[in-house]
């Protein structure tokens, strides 16, 4: 799962902007989602789970036909972004530098731990980069 400080933080900046992510739970099932406009222009409303992928993993979702997202901070917000081929070519899942790609929520669908990663954001609660960068 995304760590409880990422979660946290989107859940407190949430409401405003009109590609602001925010948690919420899926209608239909229940489970803790995230939910925000995947694109700036004509951008569709997604509902993605809140689990970043390691680079098995993305190509597990897209094996079972879902989508994958970037989930990032831009402007002070967190935001999804759909992820082209050409994304996913260019910067392999778990390889963001203060990015998660995340799944596309399917419901009844849960992620086994193996193509999750315990966090890839070195990002703190108020979207500032920690003291201790790990690069």
């Amino acid at each position: 799962m995304i760590p409880e400080r990422v979660l946290e933080a989107v859940a407190a900046r949430s409401g405003g902007g009109s590609r602001r992510v925010n948690l919420s739970r899926c209608p239909s099932c229940g489970w803790p989602a995230l939910r925000g406009a995947d694109a700036d222009r004509c951008g569709a409303v997604v509902r993605v789970d809140p689990v970043p992928l390691t680079p098995l993993g993305e190509a597990l979702a897209l094996v079972r036909g879902m989508e994958t997202f970037t989930l990032h901070l831009e402007s002070d917000m967190w935001v999804l972004d759909y992820r082209d081929p050409w994304g996913r070519a260019a910067d392999p899942a778990g390889g963001l530098w203060r990015a998660d790609v995340v799944p596309e929520h399917r419901c009844g669908y849960r992620w086994p731990s193996p193509v999750i990663t315990d966090t890839n954001l070195p990002i703190t609660a108020t979207g500032k980069l920690p003291d201790n960068p790990p690069f």
